[in-house]
């Protein structure tokens, strides 16, 4: 049903007339008409002045055009929500990566008998891009996940607990470039670290580990897509 026949419905439900109406928003009949025939030229202004005299909401006009029901929160999704805007930036990030694997396994929902190999780098300072003779080899199924992976790292600290555990694998695509909030492997001099890259510094979660200067010295090796289970 177009907004034209919703305005059409709310008027002869109240008893007015079209010329009436028209009169009372201040427009010609022929636009009247041209409304709820055609739904055409119905301005912002229109419409207030519209739900106003009808009596209805621009939800009931436009109810057409979208899910009501999927826009409206329940009581548990609300405090989800509100509990999310309470956390701090690493519990934000948590809660981002475990609803990323979640929607990546329910989307990822047909069989798949086909494996992938990437390279699989267990001491991090042998990572580098474009050299795998150091690297030993990881097969794993090629999920949609899985397959934007150029390779995976292990976690050597507990510097990025608790997203990345000790030992845990990670999966990271190659790049030289990493924009603010996100996490990567960096090149300091000889040592490689997994950081967080935020405002002019080099982060890590575990806070008994220092910040360090993100300058000309650092080289960014990778961006972390998440954990590899």
């Amino acid at each position: 049903m177009k907004i034209g026949d919703r305005i059409r419905e709310a008027r002869e439900k109240k008893g007015i007339s079209q010329k009436q109406l028209a009169k009372l928003i201040g427009k010609s009949p022929t636009a009247m008409n041209n409304y709820e025939k055609y739904s055409k030229g119905i301005s912002p202004e229109i419409i207030i002045r519209l739900v106003k005299i009808l009596d209805v909401t621009p939800n009931e006009l436009f109810k057409d055009y979208f899910d009501e029901e999927k826009n409206r929160f329940d009581e548990e999704e609300r405090e989800l929500v509100f509990g999310y805007r309470e956390l701090d930036y690493s519990g934000k990030v948590v809660v981002r990566n475990n609803m990323e694997a979640e929607f990546n396994r329910i989307n990822d929902t047909q069989p798949r008998n086909i494996m992938i190999s990437r390279p699989y780098f267990k001491d991090l300072n042998a990572f580098k891009i474009n050299n795998t003779l150091q690297a030993g080899v990881q097969r794993m199924a090629d999920t949609p996940y899985n397959h934007k992976a150029d390779c995976l790292v292990k976690m050597n600290d507990d510097s990025m607990e608790p997203l990345y555990p000790k030992s845990c694998k990670l999966l990271v695509k190659n790049t030289d470039s990493l924009p603010d909030h996100d996490a990567g492997v960096f090149r300091i001099d000889d040592q490689i670290l997994i950081r967080r890259k935020e405002n002019g510094l080099l982060k890590a979660l575990n806070r008994n580990y220092p910040d360090l200067p993100y300058d000309d010295s650092v080289i960014v090796m990778g961006k972390i897509l998440g954990r590899y289970k």
